[in-house]
């Protein structure tokens, strides 16, 4: 079984997805935000066999949810709630520019939707790091 990572924006929903082994993530694919997300992401959980969702939650430099919050949990009431699957939200601090980044260094910066499911692996990776040092999430 797998962990599925989201970072969901306005236009685009970036997904990461774990090993079996739940060790490392990588990036999957960006979504558009639209009225077929739902069937597309149950696809992805039934293909992948996924156990939990880990949605990046963009809390601000004070630990403080942001601006984007209400966006985010009104997206999973409406979209993931009744899918049966844990969903745990996640700091995604930072996520978006470390992202940039790394496509910037790798010239990938011309696929759009890149940077949104490697933001989604960032995320999950650090889930993932979290557990192993007995973080609490």
């Amino acid at each position: 079984m797998r962990i599925l990572g989201l970072d969901i924006g306005l236009r685009r929903i970036g997904v990461a997805i774990t090993d079996e082994q739940k060790k490392i993530s990588y990036p999957l694919v960006t979504l558009q935000n639209s009225l077929n997300f739902k069937d597309e992401i149950l696809e992805i959980i039934k293909k992948y066999n996924v156990e939990k969702i880990v949605v990046g939650m963009p809390y601000n430099l004070k630990n403080q949810k942001g601006v984007q919050v209400e966006f985010i949990e009104n997206f999973v009431r409406d979209n993931l709630n009744d899918i049966n699957i844990p969903v745990v939200y996640f700091d995604e601090r930072f996520t978006s520019k470390i992202s940039l980044n790394i496509i910037s260094k790798n010239k990938l910066i011309k696929d759009k939707g890149i940077k949104d499911k490697v933001a989604a692996s960032l995320i999950l990776n650090s889930y993932i790091e979290s557990l192993k040092i007995g973080k609490k999430v």
